[in-house]
C-alpha cells in the first residue's frame, strides 16, 4: 500500500480528514492537492534514499523521532510545534524553501487552490507522510533500533515499495496514477 492509498483508507478522524478540516478545503480538493504534492515528496525521499548516508539519515530520523502518533493522533497535526516539525521535514526532503514554494505554486496551478494555502500545508502533509512511514515501517518490524541498522535492504525495500505504487523503481508512472485517483474520489 502506497502513501495516497494509506490516506485514503485511513478510518474517520484519520490524518486525511484531520488535514482537511485545518485547510477548509472540501475532501476532494485535499485529495486533488494530496495526488499533486505526495510523488513530489515521494521523489525527494526516493532520491534522498538512494544514498547510503542518506537512507541511513531516514532510518535514524525513523526510529529517533515519535512519528506516529500524528497518523494514530491527528489531533496533535493542530500542535504549534507540528508546523516547525513539518518544515524540518519538508527541507530534508526538498532541499530549501524555493522548491517548496515551487511545489506550492505548481499545485496551485493544477488544482486552483490558493498557493498560500498550499504553502501553509506542506510542513503537514510532510508530517503526516513521515507519520505514514513510521507506522508501515513499525508494522513490519523494522524501527526496532539493532534491527533498523541490520536491515537497510529491508527498510529500502519497505520504503520503496510505499512512495512506489506499480513497484517498477520510477514514481513517474505512479504521479499520473496517483492524480488520477485524486481526481475520481
Amino acid at each position: 500500500m502506497n502513501v495516497l492509498d494509506m490516506l485514503l483508507s485511513s478510518q474517520k478522524g484519520g490524518p486525511l480528514d484531520a488535514l482537511t478540516s485545518m485547510s477548509g478545503l472540501q475532501p476532494n480538493q485535499m485529495q486533488q492537492l494530496l495526488g499533486r504534492v505526495l510523488p513530489v515528496l515521494a521523489g525527494g525521499l526516493k532520491n534522498s534514499m538512494s544514498s547510503q548516508d542518506g537512507l541511513e539519515g531516514l532510518i535514524g530520523a525513523l526510529t529517533s523521532g515519535n512519528h506516529d502518533h500524528y497518523y494514530d493522533q491527528p489531533n496533535s497535526l493542530e500542535n504549534v510545534n507540528t508546523r516547525l516539525h513539518g518544515n524540518g521535514i519538508l527541507g530534508h526532503i526538498l532541499g530549501n524553501k524555493d522548491a517548496s514554494r515551487s511545489l506550492a505554486e505548481h499545485a496551485s496551478s493544477k488544482t486552483g487552490i490558493d498557493s498560500a494555502l498550499i504553502k501553509k500545508m506542506l510542513p503537514l502533509i510532510a508530517t503526516v507522510v513521515m507519520s505514514a512511514m513510521n507506522k508501515r515501517a513499525s508494522s513490519e518490524g523494522l524501527l526496532k533500533h539493532q534491527q533498523a541498522q541490520a536491515s537497510n535492504n529491508g527498510m529500502m525495500d519497505l520504503l520503496s515499495g510505499f512512495l512506489d505504487v506499480s513497484g517498477d523503481g520510477s514514481i513517474v508512472d505512479d504521479v499520473l496514477r496517483i492524480g488520477a485517483k485524486a481526481l475520481v474520489h
